[in-house]
């Protein structure tokens, strides 16, 4: 079986990522998804839901063991 080339993030989830980033190192956390929603006035909470679960495919975020999100470990450059 061949591996699937993975897609290169798009611009708006390296902004989202980089938040993310940002407010960690300023809360010690990642950002709720309601702090993304409106940090980046999304109409809804479903696309920062979305843009995340987008993050999580791609290999730069995970669940760890109680559900909570943090960054992958050996997290991918390039974004």
């Amino acid at each position: 079986m061949k591996a699937r080339k993975q897609r290169p993030l798009t611009s708006r989830q390296q902004q989202v990522l980089g938040f993310m980033r940002e407010f960690f190192l300023d809360n010690d956390q990642i950002p709720p998804i309601h702090a993304i929603q409106e940090n980046f006035e999304f109409a809804s909470i479903n696309a920062a839901t979305s843009h995340v679960m987008a993050l999580a495919r791609k290999g730069f975020i995970e669940k760890n063991l109680v559900g909570k999100w943090r960054f992958a470990r050996g997290e991918k450059e390039g974004a």
